[in-house]
């Protein structure tokens, strides 16, 4: 479940259960949410669309999610909890998913 964070407890994290805690901000720092409960199977990718709704951040962008402790961008596909590692609880920058390259 993802909620906007606004006037809210610091989260509670079953990590027996495999669940993680995260706690999400944009790259601007003026807007975040909190996903309580995540499944650690969940592949970032659909994770990075329920934080970005959950921000209401634009939906004509590609979102990708930033680890906040080592600063690299997650695999879209792989399982959030593997990228993310042990321990209950996370942070994460949702940065817009860009494609560098030469046009043709």
């Amino acid at each position: 479940m993802v909620t906007n964070n606004e006037n809210q407890s610091e989260p509670n994290a079953d990590s027996s259960l495999g669940l993680l805690d995260i706690e999400a901000a944009d790259v601007t720092g003026k807007r975040s949410a909190s996903a309580r409960g995540v499944d650690r199977s969940t592949p970032a990718g659909t994770l990075a669309r329920a934080l970005a709704d959950g921000m209401n951040l634009p939906t004509d962008t590609p979102w990708a999610i930033r680890n906040n402790n080592t600063g690299a961008l997650l695999d879209e596909a792989a399982p959030i909890g593997r990228q993310l590692g042990a321990g209950a609880k996370a942070k994460v920058v949702m940065t817009p998913r860009t494609h560098l390259g030469a046009g043709a």
